[in-house]
C-alpha cells in the first residue's frame, strides 16, 4: 500500500536477490560468485574441473535451498565458507589448525577456550570478541551445541568409558513402561549412600573443570556468584538432610546407581547454566520492558505475574510467610550489560508513594558536569538511573513496590511466599520455633529472604534453593503417565540415547510446568541450549569413570607432537594440513555408525523436532564433495594419518555442526530470515540487506574481484524457506522496479485465515501459514 524502508533505507528489491543461503548463510555477490568460479557453470565455461557445470550459481543463487537433486549444496555452501573464512584464520597469533590440534593434544580441555575463539571468527569476524561489532550472539548455546556433538561422534570410539551404550549391556532392571495417559506408581528413590561417595568423589576430581568450564557468564568468564565449594556444599545438606523426608537424588546402590545420581546433576545444572549461571545473577533481573520502560515495580511481579499471591495449596497453606507491607529490601546482584537495570527493591507506600522505571539510556558517567555525576546504583554500572519522577505500571498495573520483596532468588529463581515460607518452614527459624530440626535456625527466609543471595557466611543457600525447588517440583513430577525417576532410570539403562526425550521433558517441566510443551503457557525458551548445557555437563562428569573410550584426557597421555605456541600479537605461521586418507575413513565410518542419532538428536527444529531441511545424507554427501573435490586446492579439513588424526577431524567437524546449529539448523532454513524490524515492521526490502547492510555490495577483494557474480537488476526470485512462527515473515524475494515499483512490509499481525468472510479469506503465501500477508500499500525502508 505504500513504500517501506528497511534498516539501509532501501524501499526496493532490484538486484536483492544475494541473502544468506545454506547451512552457514552464504551472502552476497562475491561468495555466490566464487561458489560458481570454482564449483559451477563458470568453472566449466572456462575449461576448470567443474563439480556442477549445469549450475549458475550467479543466475540462479536460490539452487544452494531449492535443488531436490543436489541436496548438499545447502550443506557445500557452509562449508565453503568453512574452508575459506574458517580453516585459512591466521591472526593476531591465533590460528584455526594449530588452537584445533593444541586442543586435541591437550586432552581436549580448555574451559572453552577453543569454542568460544571460533564462535567469535563466526558471529562476529574475530576470534577474541566483542572486536569491533559487539558481543558473539549465543555463545554458550554454540558452546553446548559444540560438545553435545563433540560427545556424539567420540562414542562409537569408546574402549575406556564405563558407561554402555546399548540397553541390553545394562544388569539393572527396568522401572515399567507407564500407561500413556495415567499416572504411574510414583517411583520411591532409594538413598545410595555408597552412589553419593562416588558421585561427590567425581564431583571432586572435576571441580576446577565445573568451575572453569560450566559454571560460566556469558559461556566464557567464570561465574563470580556460583562457584564449585558452594554447588557441593549445598548438594551435601540436600542429600544429608534433604526437606520434610526428601532429599536430592544422588543414585542408588545397584550397579549403574551413580550414574543415575550424575544425570539427575546434569540435568539441574543444564537447567541452572541456562535459568541463572549464565547471567552470573542470584537476584532475579529486572527484563520485562512494559511500553520501552523497566518498571521499578517489576519487582513485584513481571509479564503480569504478582509474586506475593504466589500461595500454596490449601493443605500447604500454613507454611506461607506473611506479607510484611513495611518490609524493605534491595537485591545484590543485577543484568550488566550497558545501562542495565539495578537491583530490585521493595518498600513500603511511606517510603516509595510511587515507583517509575529504570532509564537505560541515561549517561550517568559525566565527570565533567558540574557537580561532576557518576554512576552510583551499583558497582560496575556504566550508565542508566532509577527514575522515579512519575508512576510507570509494571505488566499488571502496579505503581509501588509494597509488600514486593519475594522476587525471584538462588540457582532456579525460587519465587513467592509459598516457596519462600515452605524453606523457613523446613531449614529456618520456623521449624526450630516450633521445635522441628533445623539446617538454619538463625536464618528467618521470611523475614530476609535476600540471605539466599547475600550471606556470605551460607554461600550455599542460593544452591539450595534451587535443590529444594528440583526436589519438590522435577523430582516428585508424576503427571499423565511421565514419572521423572522412572524416566531418569529409562534414559540411563537404554544407554544415555533417546533423541533428546528425556532432558526436553524436563525443560518443559522447569520452563512451563509440563513434560510436554507448549502446555498451556508456550513453547520452552531456549530448549537446544537446555539440552546442549545437560550434554556438556554429563560428557564432563562422565570422564573420571572412563575404561572404553579411546580418546585421552590429560596432555601427557598423547604422542602427538604440539604445534608451538603462537607468539601474541604476531601472525604465526600458517599451519599447513596434511589430507589425511585414512583418517577420512575412519571419521566417516564413525559418522555412519551414529547417523540415526545425528538426524534425531542433533539435526533439530527447535531442539525437539527432526529438521525437515538438513539431513545427513545431503550432510554426508556435501562433506565429500568437499573433502575429495574442494576448492582451489583447499579441502575440509577431516584430519591427518597421525594417531589422533582422526580426533582433529572430529573436532573441526563438531565445532563447524556446533555452529551449524545455531545459524540455521535450529530454524530450519536455507533461505535467510527477515527478522530486522524497522519501526515495529519487516520491510520486504530486507531481501536487500539486514541491520542496514547491502548484500549486493559484499564485493570481494581487489585480486579476487573478477570472480564476483555480476548484479542483473532483472533478476526474479523468491526464496523456498522462511521463518515458522505465528505469523512469521513469509520467505524473501528479488525483483525489477518494473514489477515491485516500491516494497512495503509484512504485516505479521494480520489474520488471514478467515473462511466466514465474503468473500472467503486464506493464507496463501506460503505452506503452513497461520497469519500474516505481503503488504505493498506504501513503501517502507529496511535500516
Amino acid at each position: 500500500t505504500e513504500p517501506v524502508e528497511n534498516s539501509a533505507g532501501r524501499t526496493d528489491v532490484e538486484g536483492c536477490c544475494w541473502w544468506g543461503r545454506g547451512v552457514i548463510q552464504t551472502t552476497g555477490i562475491c561468495n555466490f560468485g566464487k561458489l560458481n568460479y570454482f564449483l559451477g557453470a563458470r568453472a566449466a565455461e572456462e575449461g576448470r574441473p567443474s563439480r556442477y557445470p549445469t549450475i549458475d550459481f550467479c543466475k540462479d543463487p536460490e539452487i544452494i535451498c531449492s535443488s531436490k537433486e543436489f541436496t548438499e549444496l545447502k550443506w557445500i555452501a557452509g562449508m565453503f565458507y568453512w574452508v575459506e573464512s574458517l580453516q585459512s584464520y591466521n591472526e593476531r597469533g591465533w590460528n584455526y589448525f594449530a588452537e584445533l590440534h593444541r586442543f586435541v593434544d591437550g586432552g581436549m580441555s580448555d574451559g572453552g577456550s577453543f569454542i568460544n575463539a571460533v564462535s567469535g571468527i563466526v558471529n562476529r569476524g574475530c576470534h577474541d570478541p566483542p572486536c569491533k561489532t559487539g558481543e558473539v550472539d549465543g555463545m554458550s548455546e554454540r558452546a553446548g551445541n559444540f560438545d553435545k556433538v563433540l560427545s556424539l561422534t567420540l562414542l562409537p570410539n569408546k574402549d575406556e568409558i564405563e558407561i554402555p551404550t546399548k540397553a541390553e549391556e545394562f544388569s539393572v532392571e527396568s522401572h515399567g513402561t507407564p500407561s500413556e495417559g495415567h499416572d504411574i506408581k510414583p517411583f520411591e528413590p532409594v538413598k545410595g549412600e555408597t552412589s553419593a561417595k562416588e558421585v561427590l568423589a567425581i564431583l571432586d576430581q572435576i571441580k576446577d573443570r565445573i568451575d572453569n568450564e560450566v559454571f560460566l557468564y556469558q559461556g566464557s568468564e567464570p561465574s563470580t556468584v556460583y562457584r564449585y565449594q558452594g554447588f557441593k556444599s549445598g548438594l551435601q545438606v540436600m542429600f544429608d538432610s534433604g526437606v520434610a523426608g526428601k532429599f536430592f537424588y544422588l543414585g542408588d546402590d545397584s550397579s549403574n546407581g551413580y550414574l543415575y545420581g550424575l544425570v539427575n546433576i546434569a540435568a539441574f545444572l543444564g537447567q541452572s547454566m541456562k535459568e541463572t549461571i549464565q547471567y552470573d545473577a542470584c537476584d532475579e533481573n529486572s527484563w520485562d520492558l512494559v511500553n520501552s520502560k523497566y518498571p521499578l515495580s517489576n519487582a513485584c511481579g513481571q509479564l503480569g505475574q504478582s509474586y506475593q499471591d504466589y500461595h500454596c495449596s490449601e493443605e500447604e497453606k500454613h507454611m506461607e510467610c506473611p506479607v510484611d507491607p513495611n518490609m524493605s529490601i534491595k537485591g545484590v546482584t543485577h543484568a550488566k550489560w550497558y545501562g542495565a537495570p539495578g537491583p530490585l527493591f521493595c518498600g513500603p507506600k511511606s517510603e516509595y508513594p510511587f515507583t517509575g522505571y529504570w532509564d537505560y539510556g541515561y549517561e550517568c558517567n559525566n565527570p565533567w558536569a558540574d557537580p561532576p555525576e557518576y554512576c552510583t546504583d551499583y558497582e560496575g554500572q556504566r550508565a542508566g538511573r532509577y527514575d522515579n519522577t512519575e508512576p510507570v505500571e509494571n505488566s499488571a498495573g502496579r505503581t509501588d513496590v509494597e509488600g514486593c520483596c519475594w522476587w525471584g532468588r538462588g540457582v532456579i529463581q525460587t519465587t513467592g511466599i509459598c516457596n519462600f515460607g515452605k524453606l523457613n518452614y523446613f531449614l529456618g527459624a520456623r521449624a526450630a520455633e516450633e521445635g522441628r530440626p533445623s539446617r538454619y535456625p538463625t536464618i528467618d527466609f521470611c523475614k530476609d529472604p535476600e540471605i539466599i543471595c547475600s550471606s556470605k557466611e551460607f554461600t550455599e543457600l542460593k544452591w539450595i534453593a534451587g535443590m529444594f525447588y528440583w526436589v519438590e517440583s522435577l523430582q516428585s513430577y508424576n503427571e499423565r503417565g511421565w514419572n521423572y525417576f522412572a524416566e531418569l532410570h529409562r534414559f540411563v539403562d537404554g544407554g544415555m540415547s533417546d533423541g533428546g526425550s528425556f532432558i526436553n521433558a524436563v525443560s518443559g517441566i522447569v520452563n512451563r510446568g509440563c513434560h510436554d510443551p507448549p502446555c498451556k503457557t508456550g513453547e520452552v525458551d531456549g530448549m537446544s541450549e537446555r539440552a546442549g548445557n545437560f550434554d556438556k555437563v554429563l560428557s564432563l562428569t562422565l570422564l573420571p569413570n572412563k575404561d572404553e573410550i579411546e580418546i585421552p584426557t590429560k596432555a601427557e597421555e598423547f604422542s602427538v607432537e604440539s604445534h608451538g605456541t603462537p607468539s601474541e600479537g604476531h601472525d604465526i605461521k600458517p599451519f599447513e594440513p596434511v589430507k589425511g586418507e585414512t583418517s577420512a575413513k575412519e571419521v566417516l565410518a564413525i559418522l555412519d555408525q551414529i547417523k540415526d542419532r545425528i538426524d534425531n538428536e542433533v539435526f533439530l527444529y527447535q531442539g525437539s523436532e527432526p529438521s525437515t531441511v538438513y539431513r545427513y545424507q545431503g550432510f554426508k554427501s556435501g562433506l565429500q564433495v568437499m573433502f575429495d573435490s574442494g576448492v582451489a586446492g583447499k579441502f575440509f579439513y577431516l584430519g591427518d594419518d597421525s594417531s589422533n588424526g582422526y580426533l582433529y577431524g572430529l573436532v573441526n567437524i563438531a565445532a563447524f555442526l556446533g555452529q551449524s546449529m545455531k545459524e540455521t539448523i535450529q530454524y530450519d532454513a536455507c533461505d535467510e530470515n527477515s527478522w530486522d524490524l524497522v519501526n515495529s515492521k519487516y520491510p520486504l526490502s530486507n531481501a536487500c540487506g539486514q541491520l542496514g547492510q547491502s548484500y549486493q555490495d559484499y564485493h570481494c577483494s581487489e585480486e579476487e574481484k573478477h570472480m564476483e557474480c555480476p548484479v542483473d537488476p532483472n533478476m526474479s526470485i523468491k526464496g523456498v524457506t522462511h521463518a515458522k512462527w505465528y505469523g512469521a515473515p513469509g520467505p524473501l524475494f528479488c525483483g525489477p522496479k518494473s514489477e515491485y515499483p516500491f516494497t512495503g512490509y509484512w504485516d505479521y499481525g494480520y489474520e488471514c485465515n478467515n473462511p466466514w468472510a465474503d468473500p472467503p479469506e486464506y493464507c496463501t503465501d506460503y505452506e503452513g501459514q497461520r497469519a500474516g500477508r505481503y503488504d505493498n500499500t506504501e513503501p517502507v525502508e529496511n535500516s
